[in-house]
Order: structure tokens, then C-alpha cells, then sequence
């Protein structure tokens, strides 16, 4: 499959397995917590987790990007409750709500996970 439509009632089902199995393939290339944040923190196609500090948050980040990219996942609309983790990401790649924002000053929005 080369490509998921998205809004079809089978859509949230390929997208899970999609990731899953890339995560399961690539136990060997990445860390346990890199695999396991695709496993346990994804909501179709939504990332959802919290974790200590900015740099660790930079770190999976770019780490998950980077595991997910090699079967053609590009994961973008990027949004955090911390300026700095947000400032690493390319304006491009941010959530539509930032994007027109002045990180170093504006009030962050609040963003939520497939109307949830």
C-alpha cells in the first residue's frame, strides 16, 4: 500500500497497523522507548505523550520522525506546550493554530487530538 485514504471507516485500522509494524521492523535500529512511543502513544494518527524534559521531548521527536520516514510517514502539525521543543520544528511542519504565531511571545493555543 502506498497510500491511506484518510476518512474511510479503515482508516484508523491501516494506520494503526501501518504503524505498528514499521515500529515492530525496526526494533533492532531504534531504542525500546522510540518503539514503544509508537506502540502505546499514537491515536491513529496523532502523537500523544509527555515526557520530562525539553531535551528529551527534542530527542523523540526527531527520533520518531526519523524511525517513521523510512516507510514514508511524514509526520508534521507539530504542537507542544513548550516554546523551545516548538522552535526546533521548521514553521512548515508546525499545527495550523502556531504557525502565524510568535513563539517567543504569543499565548499557545490549545490543540486537540482528533476533536477530543
Amino acid at each position: 500500500m502506498v497510500v491511506l485514504l484518510f476518512g474511510a471507516s479503515s482508516s484508523p485500522g491501516c494506520a494503526n497497523y501501518a504503524l505498528r509494524k514499521t515500529a515492530r521492523d525496526s526494533e533492532e535500529l531504534f531504542d525500546f522507548e522510540i518503539i514503544n512511543t509508537v506502540f502505546k502513544n499514537f491515536y491513529v494518527n496523532d502523537c500523544l505523550k509527555s515526557v520530562k524534559t525539553v531535551d528529551y521531548a527534542i530527542d523523540l521527536i526527531k527520533d520518531v520522525q526519523r524511525l517513521l520516514t523510512r516507510i514514508g510517514f511524514h509526520i508534521s502539525k507539530w504542537i507542544d506546550n513548550n516554546r523551545d521543543v516548538m522552535m526546533t520544528n521548521p514553521i512548515s511542519e508546525l499545527a495550523k493554530g502556531v504557525k502565524d504565531l510568535d513563539l517567543d511571545y504569543d499565548a499557545l493555543p490549545i490543540e486537540r487530538a482528533l476533536g477530543v
